[in-house]
């Protein structure tokens, strides 16, 4: 992870007289809004274990990160089919009793995403298996984090530097304020977004789309 601090040499020339803080959180909210178009970063989370009977677990992901959504479940070595909930018509995938009656127990072989970082696995574990499930989440800065992926600084610090002028040159009535260097900054963001989504979206491309392992000790 790399410091804001590497950001703002780039940043600084741009808005003199910025307050610090201001220029912080622009460059967050800017990294933020980068993840979210165009899913450049994607991170392999730590194995988490399987519970009898659980059918529904929190991603465990790197300090100051937070999900966007959820690409690739692994149960064991087995990819489970990705199901929006809206094709999910059995009950037992959300409750695991009504009324007298209970969701039958078994192997694993499709998941949805109950909510960003939250997925659900069904049918419902029949065993408990340590360190049995994997994920591949589209990650993004947590709004308060005080560092960003490498990846973020390697391969788009331009793009993150833009996207915070376009949110402070936006700001009225400051000696930094300017509605033409906004826009233009927003277009020069733009064309950055297209291009890491694209990169995202053909694989790890020379680097630039960042799939991190996330071990713990």
């Amino acid at each position: 992870m790399k410091s804001l601090d590497l950001f703002l040499p780039r940043l600084l020339p741009w808005v003199i007289g910025c307050p610090d803080p201001l220029i912080r959180q622009a460059l967050v909210d800017a990294a933020i809004e980068f993840c979210e178009l165009t899913g450049v970063i994607q991170t392999i989370s730590a194995p988490q274990t399987a519970v009898t009977n659980l059918g529904t677990y929190t991603i465990t992901l790197p300090a100051y990160t937070d999900a966007v959504s959820t690409k690739t479940v692994w149960y064991g070595v087995d990819t489970l089919t990705p199901v929006q909930t809206e094709a999910l018509e059995n009950v037992y995938a959300y409750v695991s009793s009504v009324g007298t009656h209970t969701q039958t127990a078994g192997l694993p072989k499709e998941f949805y995403e109950a909510s960003p970082g939250v997925i659900g696995i069904y049918p419902i574990p029949d065993a408990t298996n340590i360190d049995y499930i994997t994920a591949k989440v589209v990650t993004k800065p947590m709004r308060d984090a005080p560092v960003l992926d490498d990846a973020l600084y390697t391969d788009w610090v331009d793009a993150l530097v833009v996207g915070a002028r376009k949110r402070l040159h936006a700001i009225p009535d400051q000696s930094f304020s300017s509605d033409v260097k906004a826009a233009e900054a927003s277009r020069e963001f733009q064309r950055y977004a297209t291009k890491a989504a694209n990169l995202a979206m053909h694989g790890r491309v020379q680097g630039s789309l960042r799939v991190q392992t996330n071990f713990f000790a």
